[in-house]
Order: C-alpha cells, then sequence, then structure tokens
C-alpha cells in the first residue's frame, strides 16, 4: 500500500514541478524569436488542433476501460472477445493506407469529420447485444483509429509548416502538450467512465453514450474552426496507385534510411505498447493494489515523460533524434528487468520491482509520442504525409495482432497452477526483443537523420 501511493505522490509532485517551470515557454520563444504575431498566430494554430484532438482522445479514454467489461456482460466468451478485439486492429491494418491516400488526395479536415461521425457511430452501436453488430463496430473502429493517427497529425502539421510557414522546432511544444494533456484526460476519462458506469443505469453502457456527444461535439468544431488542407499534388493523377508507388519508394529508398527506420521504431515500439496493456495487470495481482491507482500512475508517468521531453527541448540539452533514442533505451531496459523478473519465481519485492519498471516504460511512452510526431514531420513529405505514417501503420497492426493472439493462446494453453508472472513470461520476452529491434533501428535513424539534416535545430519551445 505505500509504494502504491508514494509512488503517486511523487510522480504528481514531478509533473507539477516541471510543468510550473515549462510554463515560461512563451518568454523563451519570444527571446529567441522576438515575433509576437507570429507567437501568437502559433498559439492559435495550437489551440485550434488541441481542442479538438484531445476531444477526440477523451472519448476513446473513456471507453477502454469498460470494452472489455461490456462485451463479457453480453456473455461473450474470451475467444470471441479476442476475435472482436482482433477484427479493431485487422480493420486497420486493411484500411489504414486508404485511409491515409483520402486524407492527403480530398483533404485531412474531411477525414478528421469522417473520425468523429464515425466513431459516435460505432459507441452508438454498443447498445445492441449482436455479435455481428458489435463486429461491424469493431470494424469500423479500426477505421476511425488508422484516421485518428494520420489524419490529424498531417492537418497540424500542414498548417503549422506549409500554410502558417512557423519554425518546425515548434512543433516540439505542441506534441509534447497533446501527450502531457492526453494522459491528464486519461485520468480524467476513468473517474467520468467508472461514476458513469455506476450512476447513469446504463452500466458498462454508459461510457459509450457519453462519449457520443463529444465526438460531436469535436465535429462541429472542427467543421467550423479547422481549415482544409491537402496534399501538394491532389490533382486527379494523385491515385491510390500512385501514393502508394511513391510512399514505398521513399520508405524503402536506398539512397536514404531515415524513414525506413522511424517507420521501423513505430512498428516494433508501438507493438510492445499494446502487448504490455494486455499483459501487466496479472503481473501485479499479489500486490492487491487498485487498478485505478496503477493506471492513474501510469498516465502520470507518461505526462512526466512528455514534461520531461518539453524540459530538455526548451533548455536544448539534446535533439529530438536523441531523445527517441533514449526512450527506446529506457523502454528496452525496463522490459528487460520484468522478462527476468517474471521468469523466476516472484516474490513481493520482485513484484514491486517489477511495477517500478513499469512505471519506467510508461515515462519513455511520454517520451517517445512527443519525438516521434516531431521528427515524423520534419522527414514524411508533406503531399503524402498521412499515407506513408499509414503505411508505417500496416506492419504495426499486424505485428500487434500477432502478438495479442500470441498473448491470449499462451494464456489459454498454460496450466492452471501457474503463476500469473509465469503464464505471461513468453509475453515480455516477446515485448523484449520488439524493443532491441526498435532500440538498434533508433540509432540507425540517428545516423542516417544526422546525415540527411546534418544536425537538428531543437529551437526553444
Amino acid at each position: 500500500m505505500f509504494l502504491e501511493y508514494s509512488t503517486i505522490v511523487a510522480l504528481a509532485t514531478a509533473t507539477f514541478i516541471l510543468f510550473l517551470k515549462n510554463r515560461n515557454n512563451d518568454k523563451k520563444i519570444q527571446e529567441h524569436w522576438n515575433d509576437i504575431e507570429k507567437i501568437a498566430v502559433f498559439k492559435k494554430l495550437q489551440q485550434k488542433y488541441l481542442f479538438v484532438y484531445l476531444l477526440a482522445t477523451f472519448s476513446d479514454w473513456l471507453q477502454g476501460p469498460y470494452v472489455y467489461r461490456l462485451y463479457h456482460e453480453y456473455n461473450f466468451d474470451d475467444s470471441v472477445i479476442s476475435k472482436l478485439f482482433l477484427a479493431g486492429f485487422l480493420s486497420s491494418s486493411l484500411f489504414g493506407s486508404v485511409v491515409g491516400h483520402l486524407a492527403d488526395r480530398y483533404g485531412r479536415k474531411k477525414l478528421c469529420i469522417l473520425f468523429c461521425l464515425l466513431y459516435a457511430f460505432c459507441c452508438f452501436t454498443k447498445a445492441f447485444r449482436s455479435i455481428w453488430i458489435l463486429l461491424l463496430s469493431r470494424f469500423l473502429s479500426g477505421i476511425a483509429t488508422s484516421i485518428l493517427f494520420s489524419a490529424f497529425n498531417a492537418w497540424y502539421i500542414h498548417e503549422h509548416i506549409q500554410h502558417l510557414q512557423l519554425p518546425p522546432e515548434w512543433m516540439n511544444d505542441t506534441f509534447a502538450k497533446a501527450t502531457f494533456y492526453n494522459g491528464l484526460l486519461a485520468v480524467v476519462a476513468g473517474f467520468v467512465s467508472s461514476i458513469a458506469a455506476d450512476l447513469c443505469g446504463w452500466g458498462p453502457l454508459a461510457p459509450f453514450m457519453i462519449a457520443i456527444p463529444i465526438l460531436l461535439t469535436a465535429c462541429m468544431v472542427t467543421s467550423v474552426c479547422w481549415e482544409e488542407n491537402c496534399g501538394l499534388d491532389s490533382t486527379k493523377s494523385f491515385t491510390f496507385r500512385h501514393t502508394t508507388c511513391k510512399s514505398i519508394h521513399l520508405i524503402f529508398s536506398p539512397k536514404e534510411k531515415t524513414l525506413l527506420h522511424l517507420g521501423i521504431i513505430q512498428m516494433f515500439y508501438e507493438s510492445a505498447v499494446y502487448t504490455f496493456v494486455i499483459a501487466w495487470s496479472p503481473i501485479l495481482l499479489p500486490l492487491n493494489f487498485s487498478l485505478g491507482l496503477v493506471f492513474a500512475a501510469f498516465m502520470l508517468s507518461i505526462m512526466l515523460g512528455s514534461i520531461i521531453y518539453s524540459s530538455i527541448m526548451s533548455s536544448e540539452l539534446t535533439s529530438p533524434e536523441n531523445m527517441l533514442s533514449l526512450a527506446m533505451k529506457m523502454a528496452t531496459v525496463s522490459m528487460t528487468v520484468v522478462a527476468i523478473l517474471t521468469a523466476l519465481d516472484t516474490s513481493q519485492i520482485m513484484t514491486q520491482i517489477c511495477y517500478v519498471a513499469f512505471l519506467v516504460f510508461e515515462v519513455s511512452v511520454g517520451m517517445y509520442y512527443p519525438a516521434w510526431g516531431y521528427l515524423a514531420g520534419r522527414t514524411v513529405p508533406e503531399d503524402i504525409r498521412a499515407s506513408v505514417v499509414s503505411w508505417f501503420r500496416l506492419p504495426m497492426n499486424i505485428l500487434t495482432c500477432i502478438c495479442l493472439q500470441w498473448t491470449w493462446l499462451n494464456k489459454n494453453n498454460t496450466k492452471s497452477n501457474l503463476t500469473a508472472a509465469s503464464m505471461y513470461h513468453s509475453s515480455f520476452v516477446m515485448c523484449v526483443g520488439l524493443l532491441l529491434i526498435a532500440c538498434w533501428s533508433s540509432q540507425r535513424f540517428v545516423t542516417h537523420y544526422l546525415q540527411k539534416y546534418g544536425g537538428s535545430s531543437n529551437g526553444v519551445v
């Protein structure tokens, strides 16, 4: 119990102190750039983007804790539930590249509006107990997720660099804030969804119903406040075949491997993250921790990671590419510790060490997302930005499906008298393997990135 509360207090204190320190960022920007009008334009753009993006992710966080519980209440067994989950990832894999092309060809704003409407519809269909309707819901939510992770960032990067011609290094501030407030809203969503499920009379369906008006609000704000933008080459010749060939040629170009290694990092790192999400809770069962408090500690760790990233960028201590590499190393070390300990007959103290390693891993997540977002903004060509990012996510979704299926199969095939640590040991070994590849690729990315850009201009964020 002491470790449970002390980590939350320590994480919250560290995050709050760094948050107060980073409130001086505006002054630092002015000192370096001395352009009040440009800063005002940047802040306005940032607010427009963050308001919509955070509404979208908040609606997603509301649903997350109750998807499995809702399916379970509908009397589906674990084998059916696992297929429903896999349907979302497979859908995202199959249609991710198409979504990216549509965003670049017809407009990122249109696709963001489509996300809001599509995801709201998916929430509505959760009210039906039909397996086929729920399967359709998961299928459509996979498409919506592809939009969320490609079109939103592509819209912002275009407005920032191409339309308003703001300094690219200022994107660090936006992506760090997006990660920070996303973690904060995840904690808030946990409380809101819990209260709604207990008090609204709808049970686990309540969070999905609450998400609908939030998504419709995001849809209206996007329609009114966002300007449309497309890829630079949005002519009739800009076909799916054209974008596919161009994207794959750029990713696998023999001349420079920057995009390839950036995609490998995303593929293996984020697959490890999704595998971790499935496997962490059984490991902590011997500690009798409240899962709600553990989740809050994880979100605080992500917030701390984003604040650390923002602080280091504002102090110009290192570059985003080096921060990305550091995040890979932290994640690899933390998961290696867990893999070793779960191979042993875990005692109370070993389980506590696993918990601390989980927190370190989540800090790396908070550092990863703003660093990757900035570097993708610098390296991915504007005309096919959403398409390339979608192609990055295709193998990631396939690999995630394999990892999750392996986790569920391993759980079902192991002996019932084994401990949770023994049952999920192979999942963490798999995470280590994925992260070692991501760590190696991050080192290669730094080398190619410096060769191409001659060093990173951090700027002040």
